[in-house]
């Protein structure tokens, strides 16, 4: 269970550390309304 735990904390600073890293807002692929998901 340990093994698992351990597993989990070290995915969400990896998770962490790349977040900080990436850019904030990258380029889109494709640009959708708003409109669009509603209908």
């Amino acid at each position: 269970m340990k093994k698992l735990l351990s597993l989990i904390a070290a995915l969400l600073v990896l998770a962490a550390t790349l977040a900080a890293f990436w850019p904030v807002e990258p380029a889109p692929q494709k640009t959708v309304p708003p409109r669009d998901l509603t209908s």
